[in-house]
């Protein structure tokens, strides 16, 4: 029996911030990603699942020092603020909407976002 061939070949890890490039994308990502875990029973988990989702638009549009200095924290602390299983306060939430998207319009229904 002929040995498979085998192949040197990597892949690097799919990373969403690498596909958000515009506002209009991490809007929709994140709406998205809000539909998603409104599914979710496990508020935990949904919840995990949209800050996680937040913590990636904002390594997208680099925006990780500005949410920190209107979140008045670290910016490593945001980055541990905004990861999976993180609990953030909803000041740090609220500010990274904030700075990204200049107010909560993510989570509002496209009419009157």
């Amino acid at each position: 029996m002929k040995k498979p061939a085998t192949t040197n070949e990597t892949f690097s890890e799919f990373n969403v911030s690498d596909y958000l490039n515009t506002k209009e994308d991490a809007e929709n990502y994140l709406r998205e990603v809000i539909a998603e875990a409104d599914g979710i029973e496990d508020e935990d988990e949904a919840t995990s699942l949209i800050v996680t989702a937040l913590g990636e638009v904002a390594k997208a549009q680099k925006k990780m020092t500005s949410i920190a200095d209107r979140a008045n924290v670290g910016r490593s602390s945001l980055y541990k603020s905004l990861k999976k299983g993180a609990n953030p306060s909803f000041r740090t939430v609220y500010s990274a909407l904030r700075e990204l998207f200049g107010g909560a319009s993510p989570l509002l229904p496209r009419q009157i976002a």
